[in-house]
């Protein structure tokens, strides 16, 4: 194994046997420090020494190092559950822990979005995971989370839908009972993990809806659905391309795998294609097929290194691969990310209410930085290049009443001082000390990465996707081009595969920008992304 890292959520353990009162405090206090990093789970490897060597104990020195493990993490209020042991030499073991915070006012939350092509078994896929039942084949399971009646009829997303699925302390799913179909608010109560998914939309005609719901969601990872029986399709290759561009870890899940079992040339066919297109040089994942437990725990603990990619194979008839999947989400850690919770507050609107009785305006969208509370004053627009002042009356997560949130989740906002006709989606909310700006003119390093037209010059439009942001987008000017082709005279001009700094403006309304936003510049079959570099 690699050699122990200080900080993380893992921790290496040979053995403990015969520890004093004041070792035991200090590996307290380490245990809360691994609690921290992993934000309310860690785990254990016992039998294996700071320096990755796997030597294993006996099961006598498993069950001692067990108790005083479990003393330490019921003195915190913390769960341990046993999820792994395999054996080395001479009879032992080495064994993995992992281990839960019980607190019944905070979970872990972890955003997935669920992408693919139309018919592949996304939505299906989903009803199965959050209902516990499973799909008759003929879509039973998803007309349960659909959002219209048109959906329904039609078998096919055009919306964004949330949906959750938890874990208790122990890692056992906890959203259906034997009275049927858990609410929203008892889910959580209940969870000490809550998966959130967005069903996106996976028709052609719905691609920028998708597009805004993984550049707006910010999640964690993202399900790419492809059915065994149609292959890799052209929508699939482009929602495999957004997560690249806006680093996204993506697992591939393979469905309908009841349905081909006497046709495995299309599946053989469907499995190459898709190892080809993830060894290409612009993505360089390694296809790792899960088939045993090892592999689930392999690859929930490498997903966000960007080395491999996990392909789950799984029927929602007959359940084939559905435990595997829920085993490597119950295992999913909380992404990174280099913000506090004290930064000043970010919020990026993409769903407006504006006439809820009893309540008035709700706006829903991510919570990007910082820290929001009931009663707190912030700044909301940009309308017409200014913020004007607005005041938090409410907060609800998972449908879920609360006083406080903190970064990283999708919440809905109640608001008081606030004209509801001039919110759109796009707006943000921050705080008043970030002195926010509204910005027409900004500069960014693009790179063209296909396009069935000759060039892109001056004066080229495209639609610019960014956060909750979009709109249309002028390229004022190239700045500075990045080619292999010595071309002279054409330092105005990208071709596919250059790189440049542009300045692009607004085409109609400032936006709220920073420095570091990735973007995704879309026009017919012309692609690129970049990244904000400065603010004009």
């Amino acid at each position: 194994m690699q050699p122990e890292d200080d900080y993380g959520s893992e921790e290496y353990k040979l053995l403990l046997t015969n520890k004093s009162r004041d070792r035991l405090e200090q590996l307290t206090t380490q245990m809360r420090f691994r609690m921290s990093e992993g934000g309310g789970e860690c785990t254990y490897h016992l039998g294996v020494k700071d320096d990755g060597s796997v030597v294993g104990i006996t099961e006598s020195e498993y069950t001692e190092t067990f108790l005083y493990l479990d003393e330490i993490a019921r003195s915190n209020n913390y769960t341990i559950t046993s999820i792994y042991e395999k054996e080395t030499v001479d009879y032992k073991k080495v064994y993995e822990l992992l281990i839960r915070e019980q607190n019944p006012n905070k979970y872990i939350d972890i955003k997935v979005a669920v992408a693919g092509n139309v018919d592949a078994g996304k939505s299906s896929l989903l009803g199965v995971l959050t209902s516990g039942h499973l799909d008759d084949g003929r879509g039973k399971a998803r007309t349960a989370i659909l959002n219209y009646p048109h959906e329904i009829a039609t078998g096919r997303t055009s919306s964004i839908a949330h949906h959750i699925l938890g874990f208790d302390v122990k890692g056992d799913t906890v959203n259906s009972d034997r009275l049927g179909k858990m609410t929203w608010p008892e889910i959580v109560r209940k969870s000490e993990k809550v998966i959130n998914f967005s069903d996106l939309c996976g028709h052609e005609k719905y691609l920028k809806t998708t597009i805004l719901g993984i550049s707006s969601t910010f999640p964690d990872l993202c399900f790419i659905i492809v059915g065994a029986n149609m292959g890799l399709t052209r929508m699939t290759k482009e929602h495999i391309f957004l997560c690249l561009t806006l680093k996204i870890p993506f697992v591939i899940i393979i469905t309908k795998m009841d349905i081909i079992k006497y046709r495995k040339n299309v599946y053989d066919e469907t499995m190459n294609t898709l190892h080809t297109l993830l060894k290409m040089p612009s993505i360089r994942r390694a296809p790792y097929k899960i088939k045993t437990t090892d592999d689930v725990l392999l690859c929930a603990e490498k997903i966000y290194h960007d080395t491999l990619t996990p392909i789950f194979h799984v029927s929602n008839v007959t359940g084939e691969g559905v435990q595997d999947l829920k085993m490597f989400l119950n295992l999913l850690k909380k992404r990174k990310r280099e913000y506090h919770c004290d930064d000043p507050v970010e919020y990026h609107i993409d769903t407006i209410f504006k006439n809820i009785k009893g309540v008035g305006v709700v706006v829903c969208g991510n919570l990007i930085t910082g820290t929001i509370k009931v009663g707190d004053k912030l700044l909301i627009g940009p309308d017409n290049g200014k913020f004007e002042p607005v005041l938090v009356r409410s907060l609800q997560c998972k449908r879920v009443p609360i006083d406080k949130v903190d970064f990283a989740t999708y919440v809905c906002i109640g608001l008081r001082n606030v004209d509801k006709d001039k919110i759109r989606k796009g707006h943000v909310i921050v705080s008043p000390t970030a002195n926010p700006s509204a910005t027409t003119d900004f500069e960014a390093e693009i790179k063209v990465l296909k396009s069935h037209s000759t060039t892109v010059r001056e004066g080229y439009e495209p639609i610019l996707h960014t956060c909750s942001i979009r709109q249309s987008a002028t390229l004022v000017k190239v700045l500075r081009k990045d080619s292999d082709r010595n071309e002279e005279g054409k330092e105005h001009i990208l071709r596919v595969g250059d790189k440049g700094v542009v300045l692009f403006r607004f085409k109609y309304r400032p936006e709220f920008m920073k420095v570091g936003y990735r973007l995704f510049l879309s026009e017919g079959k012309t692609k690129a992304v970049g990244e904000v570099t400065k603010i004009c």
